[in-house]
């Protein structure tokens, strides 16, 4: 039965004390909001909590974990000046998403969907394709199924053919806030659940006198029943897999922990990157100045090469002029030598 959970799930908590909170005991915190109708409803999830004192039903607690910002500032702020706590978290239900008054029928097997509430419900999910997927998969939860549903979220509907005894209470003995309801054949785990512990038998019996009402199983279980000519096929459902909350906590406190993590160390990386940036600016501002320095002591080089060139060529000009002259003098000198050679007697 795919709402024997959500019943027993469903039932009436006992009224707040010492005794039902014991020392020691970890339970779950909502911040409390007030409907339309002056009810106190749990919205907020505020964390795990153990409890270290519990007398007369006044209880002092301590998170299990570092409570996330939000969650401190959720109760730093007085936004949630109530509190509902859970030994157990509530289980996801297929009914639970029913419009008020509908009745299962083969063609919606836990009756039609509240889609107004449905659609409330998810209103937040910035993402129109991300969000809209998961809404049609709770307005879609017990309808027939499609081909491109994934298997693990395929049931069958069977009618019973011939008698069949099926062992509905597990060998295991657990309390439901360790492991749950059921096992993971879906036998009965919890002793509020076990048939045997009310003198029952621990196996029920299908018989074809069922079939007036809906049968559904896992494909498995059904694929089986079938080939042993226990049971026939009706139609193939499509039912929504539940979400385990405990889980789904506890993933997205991880998950928000790495994603700080990850922002942390961004932030740092930007720091650093940004002051390489400063120091690279910084760094072309001087060799900036250093080349403009440069520019001008070429400039200033330039004309002092230029000077020099002129002065050079200048020199090199005298030298020639210079060079000439002692060689007109050294011819005048070599001729007058000769004179005076021929005219000695």
């Amino acid at each position: 039965d795919l709402g024997a959970g959500a019943d027993a799930a469903a039932a009436p908590a006992a009224g707040p004390n010492s005794e039902s909170l014991p020392v020691d005991l970890v339970v779950y915190a909502f911040g409390e909001e007030i409907d339309a109708e002056g009810r106190p409803i749990p919205k907020t999830y505020l964390g795990e909590y153990r409890v270290t004192q519990s007398q007369a039903g006044v209880v002092q607690l301590e998170p299990t974990l570092p409570l996330r910002p939000e969650q401190q500032q959720a109760i730093q702020s007085g936004a949630a000046p109530t509190w509902t706590l859970y030994e157990m978290l509530p289980l996801d239900s297929h009914r639970a998403f029913a419009a008020p008054g509908s009745q299962p029928t083969e063609e919606a097997i836990f009756g039609r969907m509240d889609e107004e509430m449905i659609r409330s419900l998810f209103a937040g999910i910035s993402d129109d394709q991300r969000r809209e997927a998961i809404i049609q998969s709770y307005l879609r939860d017990g309808q027939r199924a499609s081909d491109e549903d994934p298997i693990e979220a395929v049931w069958v509907q069977i009618n019973i053919l011939k008698n069949h005894e099926v062992e509905v209470d597990s060998q295991d003995v657990a309390n439901a806030t360790e492991r749950g309801y059921f096992d993971s054949t879906g036998r009965a785990i919890d002793v509020r659940l076990k048939r045997s512990e009310k003198g029952e038998s621990g196996t029920v019996t299908l018989t074809p006198a069922m079939n007036d009402e809906i049968i559904v199983v896992k494909a498995e279980a059904a694929q089986s029943l079938i080939d042993n000519g226990v049971a026939e096929l009706v139609q193939r459902i499509y039912v929504r897999p539940l979400n385990a909350y405990l889980e789904g906590f506890k993933e997205l406190y991880l998950r928000s922990e790495e994603v700080d993590q990850s922002r942390e160390l961004i932030t740092l990386e930007s720091a650093e990157i940004q002051s390489a940036m400063q120091n690279a600016q910084e760094m072309i501002a001087f060799r900036q100045v250093e080349k403009q320095k440069l520019a001008e002591d070429l400039q200033g080089y330039q004309r002092e090469t230029g000077v020099l060139q002129s002065e050079v060529a200048k020199a090199e000009e005298q030298l020639e002029t210079l060079k000439k002259e002692i060689s007109r003098m050294y011819r005048t000198i070599q001729a007058y030598r000769g004179y005076l050679t021929s005219i000695q007697p």
